[in-house]
């Protein structure tokens, strides 16, 4: 479903465009963070571009500024709003309105850079249009947003997201699991933009960041999605799943903030990611103790996070864990003060692990009592060594004991680098190596689901457009009417259709199929304007098991 855009002027442009659904790509609005991805809100902030540019009230539509190639323009929270200025001259002050920034000429070869702004070491530059905004009517600081059509975010997102080296299979996985994660409703986290830039959501460089490789992974997929059960899945995805991906289930809390959490996703369901047999299920010790001290072949077996160690005194530990453990909130029981003193340090217990090894729950043993902490992410950020995080949960702990039997040394073996749920990106690019298509890709690390056109709805009010490849040139048409509409019609490549509709249908549509596709849904009847029917097409249907 189109994600809601909260500015007006967008608003009313999609009311210029009448009911249709026209042919263009979905827009992304990414909240764009300086070079050390610190804040996502402003105080100053100064852009230019590579072209004549026009800085304008987006409500009012007045112009304020217009730039030339190098020149700069400078936004500065003064006195509750926004002062615009270039070179010292101050062109509006206190605006509350969102301000645009766009090509004066409308060119799509226009590029937006912002001053100091580096991604891999050099000037960050953008597609599309800028924003500076206020997220809310409160707010003291600004947004930076980059605006563009999703297709060309996808190429600013893909090559930083995945080594291009992993080869065009692969990194064609990735761009439609970015593509699902983009525009599902579940990663919509932020008030006046969609996504942001950084890890915190995926990772976009913008232009300058981009590869012909990576660019073709994103146009000979366009307008496919990953789906399960009639809605686009979340494609969550991690650097490296160490030889067995984790149930989303024991990852993520959900709104309970309890684990396992009750929210079960059926394709995010972990198994094991490897050519070997190997147990089903590592939540045993002695099982996933075998598994990770050791190095069993992976798919993801190359990566340089496939197996790791680390080692404390116990007198390390125990400052490390004095130091994290009040910064785990709610997932440490019972909660500490900052500079807590846990005591002596006796020992420490795995109490659950999910399917993967993943450790969901463990105790740590004091003389001051037992604290039982939870949750991968705050697990890895609380067993730190020199600062920095482990690079996953899936650990063993090895404690050593001096001849008094007393707790001297702790050792981890650990397996993955990320959360380990979803598609395992070093996973994927070994199945690339070896011929394996991104459908395959896909349908492996995302269990049960099928590859084709975001679901969406047809009614009275609104026609579908759709435009999507289909590299097998075949594809069926799936139809959802619970509503009882009587008849549908569309046009898929030139070609008029008018059928009378069930209440659910699957059409072998691949006659009408070709490599590139475009497809439009008529609106239903004013007869019917109660009434809506959800349609979409699959180019790649779920296997079984």
């Amino acid at each position: 479903m189109r994600k809601f855009i909260l500015i007006i002027t967008l608003f009313f442009s999609l009311l210029a465009m009448g009911s249709s659904n026209a042919f263009c790509d979905d827009i992304v609005r990414v909240g764009i963070s300086p070079t050390d991805f610190s804040v996502l809100e402003y105080s100053s902030a100064s852009i230019s571009a590579v072209d004549e540019y026009v800085v304008y009230d987006k409500v009012t539509q007045e112009e304020i500024f217009t730039g030339s190639c190098g020149i700069y323009v400078d936004f500065d929270v003064e006195d509750g709003g926004i002062t615009v200025s270039s070179n010292g001259v101050v062109y509006k002050r206190g605006i509350r309105n969102p301000i645009g920034i766009k090509s004066k000429a409308f060119s799509k070869d226009n590029q937006f850079t912002v001053k100091n702004l580096k991604r891999k070491g050099k000037q960050a530059f953008y597609h599309g249009e800028f924003e500076v905004s206020f997220p809310k009517p409160t707010s003291q600081k600004f947004s930076l947003i980059n605006i563009l059509p999703l297709e060309e975010y996808l190429k600013g997102v893909v090559p930083n997201e995945m080594p291009v080296r992993f080869g065009l299979e692969a990194l064609k996985a990735q761009a439609v699991a970015a593509r699902n994660y983009t525009m599902s409703s579940n990663t919509k986290l932020y008030y006046n933009f969609d996504v942001c830039d950084s890890v915190k959501c995926q990772v976009y460089f913008g232009a300058a960041t981009q590869s012909s490789l990576s660019d073709q992974a994103v146009e000979e997929t366009k307008g496919l999605y990953a789906i399960y059960d009639k809605e686009l899945i979340l494609a969550l995805y991690s650097s490296t799943a160490g030889g067995f991906t984790e149930s989303h289930h024991n990852a993520f809390p959900g709104e309970s903030n309890k684990l396992p959490s009750d929210e079960v996703i059926p394709y995010l369901t972990g198994r094991p990611d490897i050519e070997s047999s190997c147990p089903r299920d590592l939540s045993d010790d002695e099982d996933a103790e075998d598994f990770y001290v050791n190095c069993p072949n992976s798919y993801d077996i190359y990566s340089p996070n496939y197996r790791w160690t680390r080692s404390w005194t116990k007198e390390e530990m125990q400052k490390v864990l004095s130091d994290n453990l009040p910064k785990a909130g709610v997932f440490v029981e019972p909660q500490l003060p900052i500079n807590v003193d846990i005591g002596n340090l006796v020992d420490i217990k795995v109490l659950k692990r999910g399917v993967s090894g993943k450790v969901i729950t463990l105790e740590i043993v004091t003389s001051n009592g037992s604290f039982f902490l939870s949750k991968e992410l705050t697990i890895r950020r609380t067993f730190t060594k020199d600062g920095s995080a482990l690079p996953s949960a899936n650990i063993v702990f090895k404690n050593v004991y001096d001849e008094e039997g007393n707790l001297s040394k702790i050792k981890v073996f650990g397996g993955g680098y990320g959360h380990g749920v979803g598609m395992s990106q070093y996973g994927a690019g070994f199945m690339a190596m070896q011929g394996d298509s991104f459908d395959e890709i896909l349908q492996h690390y995302y269990y049960g689901i099928s590859i084709g056109t975001r679901p969406a709805f047809v009614s009275a009010e609104e026609k579908l457009n759709l435009q999507f490849v289909a590299p097998k040139k075949k594809g069926y048409l799936f139809i959802d009417n619970p509503d009882g509409v009587s008849h549908l019609s569309f046009r898929i490549n030139g070609s008029d259709h008018e059928i009378k509709l069930k209440r659910r249908m699957k059409i072998d549509i691949s006659r009408l199929i070709k490599d590139s596709n475009i497809v439009s849904f008529w609106a239903l009847d004013s007869s019917e304007r109660d009434k809506k029917v959800k349609v979409w097409i699959e180019i790649f249907e779920a296997e079984d098991e």
